[in-house]
C-alpha cells in the first residue's frame, strides 16, 4: 500500500529523485515494527490537552495487531492522563523523560513505577539550593520523585511571574505537593529525583539559566512544553527508557517507532528504528526524523498514522 500518513520529513511534496526511494524506505520500515513510543504534548494530545474518540479507538487497533502502544513522556504517574488508564493491552508507559517506566493498571491507584534511576536526594538539593539562590523570583522550581511532583509555598508564590498562562498555573497548583521548604523537603525525599523542572520568567532569564547549568553542571538539559527546562541526571533519555521496557518485554530495539515533537523526544526519535516526528514540531526536530506525519497534532496525526501501522501489518 502507498503511505499517505508518513512521508519524508521537510521534503514532503518536493519532485526530487530521492523522494520515491524515501517513501519505500519509509513503507519498509514501518512494517516491521513492533512497539510505538508516543509522545504526549504536542504530539498525541491536542493544543487543547485532549485525546480525540478516534486516536483512542486506533491505539486499541494497534494494540489488537499486536503493536505495543507504550506513552514516552515527561510526565510522572501523578500527571498521566485518565485516558492511559484501563486501555487493554496498553500495560506500560515510559514516564519522567527516560527516568522512570511505569506499569499501567485499571487507574492511578493500580498503576506503579516499576523502573527508576536519577539523582540523589541531596545532589538534588545542593542544585535547588544555587539555583533557587542565583535566580530567586525569576524561576519556579519543582521536583519528581517517585510519581509525584514537589514544590513549595514560596515557589508557588512565583507563579503568576512566569510565562506560564493562566489554565497551565491553574493545572501546577493543583498538581503539586508543597512543602514548607524546598530545598530541605528535596534533602529528606526518599529519592531517585527523576528531574528538577524550572518555569522562568521571561526568555532572557531562560538564555541565563541554560548558560549557568552548561557551565556548572553536566546534567542533560531538556523541554518537554517549550516553556519549561528540564534538569536529569546525566544519560537520562527518553530512548534509554524505551531501550529497558523493550528489553524487559522481549522486543528488539531496533523495531520501535518513536514520534514526538519537542527537544526531549530528540534522543528517541535520532535512535528509533523509524523516528518520526509530528507536523507540528519544530524543523530541528523534522530533520532528525526519518518521516513526519501528514497531519498534526490537533488533526489526528497520531491516529492517522496508527491505522496506516495497522493496515501495513494486514497486507
Amino acid at each position: 500500500m502507498a503511505l499517505i500518513n508518513l512521508e519524508p520529513p521537510e521534503i514532503a511534496g518536493c519532485a526530487c529523485d530521492g523522494y520515491d526511494l524515501l517513501d519505500q524506505n519509509i513503507e519498509a520500515r514501518a512494517r516491521e515494527v513492533e512497539l510505538v513510543a508516543i509522545d504526549l504534548d504536542g504530539t498525541l494530545f491536542t493544543d487543547e490537552k485532549t485525546i480525540t474518540p478516534r486516536t483512542v479507538a486506533a491505539i486499541r487497533a494497534a494494540l489488537g495487531s499486536g503493536i505495543h502502544v507504550v506513552p514516552a513522556t515527561g510526565r510522572v504517574l501523578s500527571i498521566l492522563p485518565a485516558e492511559l488508564f484501563g486501555v487493554p493491552g496498553m500495560e506500560y508507559a515510559v514516564g519522567c523523560a527516560g527516568a522512570c517506566v511505569m506499569r499501567l493498571g485499571a487507574d492511578r491507584a493500580a498503576s506503579a513505577d516499576i523502573h527508576e534511576t536519577g539523582m540523589e536526594s541531596d545532589e538534588a538539593a545542593d542544585l535547588v539550593h544555587k539555583l533557587v539562590s542565583r535566580f530567586g523570583a525569576s524561576v519556579f522550581v519543582d521536583v519528581v520523585c517517585r510519581g509525584k511532583i514537589y514544590t513549595a509555598a514560596d515557589q508557588l508564590d512565583h507563579l503568576d511571574r512566569t510565562t506560564l498562562d493562566g489554565r497551565t498555573q491553574a493545572f501546577v497548583r493543583r498538581t503539586r505537593r508543597v512543602m514548607p521548604n524546598l530545598v530541605d523537603g528535596v534533602r529528606a525525599l526518599p529519592g531517585p529525583i527523576g528531574h528538577i523542572n524550572l518555569f522562568y520568567t521571561d526568555r532572557e532569564v531562560r538564555f541565563q539559566l541554560m548558560a549557568w547549568l552548561a557551565k556548572h553542571t553536566d546534567y542533560e538539559l531538556s523541554n518537554s512544553l517549550g516553556w519549561n527546562i528540564e534538569i536529569n541526571a546525566a544519560g537520562t533519555s527518553k530512548w534509554n527508557g524505551i531501550c529497558w521496557l523493550a528489553a524487559h518485554l522481549g522486543v528488539r530495539a531496533d523495531r520501535v517507532l518513536a514520534i514526538g515533537d519537542s527537544a526531549n523526544d530528540v534522543d528517541m526519535i535520532s535512535h528509533a528504528w523509524l523516528g518520526v516526528a509530528m507536523r507540528n514540531a519544530e524543523p530541528g526536530i523534522r530533520a532528525r526524523a526519518q518521516a513526519q506525519t501528514a497531519y498534526d497534532n490537533n488533526h489526528e496525526g497520531v491516529a492517522r498514522m496508527l491505522e496506516e501501522l495497522v493496515e501495513l501489518k494486514r497486507d
